[in-house]
């Protein structure tokens, strides 16, 4: 029962598991039953710089009260906690999609996603149920104790937390089973983990600690109030605490950059890109914050009670635990989806386009661009964060743009540079980036290391591009008559400098372990080197326009041309392109999608 942990040692009660399964246990005592859907206010495009917009007022949950949600691709998961459901929408109907039924007695509190599974935290029976996306099936619990209140899942694994206990544990996804468990202060609440890092707030003990994956303690953090919501993202570490405060935290050294008093019982909180996104539970309202400011940029009325939040692609979607409802809006400047193609979770690619138009395919997530918007000079690169939630452009002036939980490290923007800027290469954290001028000299930010660089060399020919190695720990340079230059624990395994090229070379990429790489040329030509294995290529074909860059995968790689053209070579898969069809400026760079292997 539920009210096992609501007194006794689980003090103090206050804290949002304890407020959270009252008013649950009174909701059920009392009877009260769904609502009736009516549609909201359809929203339009919404502009670079514009407010949010309205596109449903109301969305049945497929439950009764909805708690938490998670968006992945263009479907929101409900997590309902009073009936044992999750319920699955999208913002064109009001109507829940699938609806599917948890064990009985599990109640989930908590839900996430990041690819071809749904997890809930279920809090009554101490349990965590993994639902099959593609299915809308159950496919199994795993048993965690300690009445688990936040879940959270990335490349390392699935991350439970549970109020009453003082440990976190790790699931595998593989073998559906607990294989880590770490030590923590009194009343873990909730869980964020960005790449190796895990961030956990702990509301009985009043603090926030720092964990790598394995378990090492980094660093334990005082609030001044108990903790109750937290998110690592886009370089910084954002908490709000039971007196609604919201803390912002530098993700690197834990340092307190700014407190803000905003709403008055904040229960849910989502990052993404320049706003916090804010659910106001007592108001009733969502709220979004301006990240550098930390004072509320818009704000709106929700249905009754939010609760859960996820600020996810072009879309920020609430639920509405009173009303067993949820309430989605459309976010400024992406708005626009990308592409039709049907999503892959294991695999995808995005091309930018010189006005800093983004286009995403496959597993790649749609998180924003600068099509549209003014840009000083021409989008050049782009680059992936590591857990392919976010990423960079780069222009040819130096300025750099981040998007989704890809942070802003500095650029070149406004600074005299000797040579135009080619391209982008991210650290291995995503703690950092290296850019590259056309004369070979590097410009690095963050956490990234200046290895060398060809800046004041006399070069044969410009440089085209820029590729690190796996562990972060050197780049590759590449010419544009195919010559490599390698720095830090970059090998060098060959190139095609002084050979006779039928085009020039226009982009490199690394072979997933480091040791080999390969190069494109833009009629297509593709040269591999070290253990890159050749996988076909396009050169002496008819191209409807040259190739840009090259994008590395298992199995494979992916070509892709200045008219949107996209060419799978090996075993990887054509995902969809934007050949053939009419663009707003030509295509200038792709990235793949990063493939973690575990």
């Amino acid at each position: 029962m539920i009210t096992e942990f609501v007194a006794g040692k689980d003090q103090p009660q206050q804290r949002r598991v304890a407020r959270a399964s009252l008013w649950r246990k009174a909701r059920l005592a009392v009877g009260i039953l769904p609502v009736a859907a009516f549609v909201g206010v359809v929203g339009a495009a919404v502009p670079a710089g514009a407010s949010p917009v309205l596109i449903k007022a109301t969305i049945t949950s497929g439950g009764i009260r909805p708690v938490s949600v998670v968006v992945l691709n263009t479907n929101a998961w409900v997590a309902n906690y009073t009936n044992n459901s999750v319920g699955v929408d999208d913002s064109s109907n009001t109507l829940p999609l699938a609806t599917v039924t948890l064990p009985p007695g599990s109640s989930p509190d908590s839900i996430a996603g990041a690819g071809t599974h749904v997890w809930t935290a279920d809090i009554a029976s101490s349990k965590v149920s993994e639902i099959t996306v593609a299915t809308h099936s159950l496919l199994t619990t795993v048993i965690v104790g300690s009445h688990p209140t936040s879940i959270t899942e990335n490349t390392t694994g699935v991350w439970v937390a549970g109020t009453t206990s003082t440990t976190i544990k790790r699931i595998t996804p593989s073998s559906a089973s607990v294989t880590k468990m770490i030590k923590t202060d009194a009343g873990p609440d909730a869980i964020s983990v960005v790449g190796t890092h895990i961030w956990v707030a702990n509301y009985g003990a009043t603090n926030v600690e720092e964990f790598t994956t394995s378990g090492t303690l980094i660093r334990t953090i005082s609030t001044v109030t108990h903790p109750r919501c937290i998110d690592a993202k886009s370089n910084f570490v954002w908490v709000d605490t039971q007196s609604t405060y919201l803390v912002k935290y530098t993700e690197k050294t834990g340092a307190k950059l700014a407190t803000a008093q905003l709403g008055t019982n904040v229960l849910g909180i989502s990052a993404k890109g320049q706003y916090i996104w804010l659910a106001d539970t007592n108001a009733s309202k969502v709220l979004q914050v301006t990240i550098t400011s930390l004072t509320v940029s818009w704000t709106h009325s929700t249905g009754e009670t939010p609760e859960g939040i996820d600020a996810s692609g072009t879309q920020v979607w609430v639920t509405n635990a009173d009303t067993d409802t949820a309430t989605v809006f459309g976010t400024p400047s992406q708005t626009a989806p990308p592409s039709t193609t049907p999503p892959s979770s294991t695999s995808g690619y995005w091309t930018a386009a010189s006005d800093g138009g983004v286009f995403a395919y496959g597993g790649a997530g749609f998180h924003g661009s600068m099509a549209g918007m003014h840009l000083n000079a021409p989008v050049v690169g782009i680059a992936p964060s590591p857990d392919n939630e976010g990423y960079w452009l780069v222009a040819k002036d130096g300025g750099v743009f981040d998007f989704g939980d890809a942070g802003f490290f500095g650029s070149e923007a406004g600074q005299y540079i000797n040579a135009p800027i080619v391209g982008i290469a991210p650290t291995v954290d995503g703690l950092g980036y290296w850019l590259v001028g056309a004369n070979g000299e590097i410009y690095a930010f963050g956490d990234a290391t200046n290895h060398g660089t060809e800046g004041g060399k006399i070069l044969n020919a410009p440089i085209v591009g820029i590729a690190s190695t796996p562990d972060g720990g050197g780049y590759w340079l590449v010419a544009k008559d195919g010559g490599v230059f390698d720095f830090g624990d970059a090998g060098f395994f060959g190139s095609e400098g002084g050979k006779l090229l039928n085009a020039p070379i226009v982009g490199i990429s690394s072979s997933s372990d480091g040791l080999g790489y390969a190069l494109v040329a833009s009629d297509g030509g593709v040269f591999t080197f070290g253990d890159e294995t050749f996988r076909g290529s396009m050169g002496g074909q008819h191209l409807n326009a040259p190739v840009v860059g090259i994008a590395d995968t298992t199995g494979g790689y992916w070509l892709g041309a200045s008219d949107g053209g996209i060419f799978a070579e090996g075993t990887v898969t054509f995902l969809g392109s934007m050949g053939g069809k009419p663009l707003n400026a030509p295509m200038v760079a792709i990235a793949a999608y990063a493939v973690h292997l575990t």
